[in-house]
């Protein structure tokens, strides 16, 4: 049975990547951004298993899921707990989208 979600952690890259996409998406009409936003952490928190998500092509040792079919929240379960470790554009190449 998968273990139920004691809490949501973001790391700081994680942030920054929304800090990212707000920006990005601030430049077309500006409350595209917020929503966008919205729709990324309201469908985190929605995370109620450790392990309710797909385990990550990219990255076996953490687990992610697609928000509105254009994002990529990438997390890692560490006790019960979830971390965010990155946000970005499922358009984006997931080895270098930190890079670009």
């Amino acid at each position: 049975m998968d273990d139920k979600v004691k809490g949501i952690h973001w790391s700081p890259e994680a942030e920054r990547d929304l800090e990212e996409i707000f920006e990005f998406y601030f430049k077309n009409p500006p409350n595209s951004a917020s929503k966008n936003i919205v729709s990324i952490i309201t469908e985190t928190e929605k995370m109620v298993f450790t392990k309710q998500w797909q385990v990550d092509e990219f990255d076996p040792t953490c687990r992610r899921v697609i928000v509105k079919g254009k994002f990529r929240v990438v997390y890692k379960i560490i006790n019960e707990f979830i971390l965010v470790t990155a946000v970005y554009p499922t358009k984006k190449n997931p080895e270098n989208f930190r890079k670009e």
